[in-house]
């Protein structure tokens, strides 16, 4: 298969915008889960970078084909969205065995895990691992966003202004009241 042209630009930016820190990745993963469109609705560039980050952020040595890419962002977006309503994300690892009879040894057993399935949850839970502790949900709108140096507490100066509002509206009705 030839590669496509420009594909070490698509390779070099997809490198760039994973990361190979754990908080560059999970920042990563939360861009997928609030900043980037459906798959379907991408345009086809912004589709052949998402299959370069998909495989960038898996290890993987090509890139995801676009199925492959399209599936894995569902599955991401939707266990991150069950996180964000504090449920529990479960993902099913299949284990394989492989099993021979040989009279002179007896019964060879051979455990593999190194299905791509497997590969990529492990590499999706330790990605999500490296969430605690730098991973903070907001008080105004829920949305989950990697806390900075400056220890902010929302995700956006609009939800900090909102609260703000709240509590100045609150303190109103209190004195009214009393």
């Amino acid at each position: 298969m030839r590669p496509r042209e420009g594909e070490a630009q698509y390779w070099e930016e997809a490198r760039r915008r994973v990361g190979s820190t754990p908080t560059s990745r999970v920042a990563w993963l939360l861009s997928l889960l609030y900043e980037r469109p459906r798959f379907n609705s991408l345009l086809e560039r912004e589709r052949i970078l998402l299959c370069h980050e998909m495989a960038a952020f898996f290890n993987e040595p090509r890139a995801l084909s676009e199925d492959e890419a399209r599936i894995q962002q569902q599955q991401i977006r939707r266990g991150l969205q069950l996180l964000v309503r504090g449920k529990l994300w479960w993902r099913r690892v299949r284990r394989d065995y492989w099993m021979a009879l040989n009279p002179q040894e007896g019964v060879y057993i051979e455990e593999r895990n190194y299905r791509r399935k497997y590969t990529f949850g492990r590499i999706l839970f330790e990605a999500i691992e490296a969430m605690v502790g730098y991973v903070y949900g907001c008080p105004t709108c829920g949305r989950l966003f990697p806390r900075t140096p400056r220890q902010r507490r929302y995700c956006s100066r609009k939800c900090a202004a909102q609260m703000r509002l709240r509590r100045h509206r609150d303190k109103k009705r209190q004195r009214a009241t009393a």
